[in-house]
């Protein structure tokens, strides 16, 4: 299954596979990052079946929420597989649904790394420190994909726009791939840089909390 275009950043890999089955959900993942790690949510809200046959569409909608009870729904089984500890609370359980998916990584390069090895996406992920600064930096090699078979991850879909990275503490100053908010907290997916070899590049710096502001003009 080929299903996502590779010229985009690591953190939208997962969400441009495509989508199988009749749920319908509007969905958002935030990526909380703090100093003693990174906390992916993913939000998915007013989650109902459209067949149009009231039989099949209860039971996909009963197979839906026994399985989040369970913990066993496609986004917990995702995030599992990517690593994290992963927490499921059911804020909705009358249909529509609506359902918070929680889990647990080190850090953005060990998720980022996780999450190429999962879709078979040839490419590394690191964080480097200067001072009281921390640069992410994920690189993708485009030209020389892997076959992939993205079928377990399938449930964490949305738009690259629907990714968010949210600081706990502390600021967003320098990025390639982002778009970085006004208040310097929050940033979002954008188009990475792609080089002439294939290799899409995407980067992140922060200033952690305890810093003393940045000078003026950097």
């Amino acid at each position: 299954m080929r299903a996502f275009p590779r010229t985009y950043g690591i953190v939208a890999v997962l969400g441009l596979l495509s989508a199988t089955g009749c749920l319908r959900k509007d969905v958002t993942h935030t990526l909380y990052v703090s100093p003693t790690g990174v906390t992916w949510s993913a939000i998915e809200k007013d989650v109902r079946s459209d067949e149009t046959d009231p039989g099949n569409r209860l039971l996909e909608e009963q197979d839906y929420i026994l399985g989040a009870r369970a913990g066993q729904h496609g986004a917990a089984r995702a995030l599992r597989l990517l690593g994290g500890d992963v927490k499921t609370t059911i804020l909705r359980s009358d249909r529509p649904f609506t359902i918070v998916t929680e889990a647990r990584f080190r850090d953005l390069a060990d998720l980022a790394n996780a999450m190429m090895k999962a879709v078979r996406v040839r490419g590394e992920a690191s964080i480097d420190r200067d001072g009281c600064e921390k640069t992410l930096r994920v690189r993708l090699d485009t030209d020389h994909p892997e076959e992939e078979d993205a079928s377990a991850l399938v449930d964490l879909i949305g738009e690259a726009s629907a990714y968010t990275l949210v600081l706990t503490e502390g600021r967003f100053v320098r990025a390639e791939g982002f778009t970085i908010g006004e208040e310097g907290d929050v940033a979002v997916l954008g188009t990475p840089a792609t080089s002439e070899d294939g290799v899409a590049r995407v980067s992140i710096t922060w200033r952690e909390g305890w810093c003393a502001p940045a000078p003026a003009g950097r």
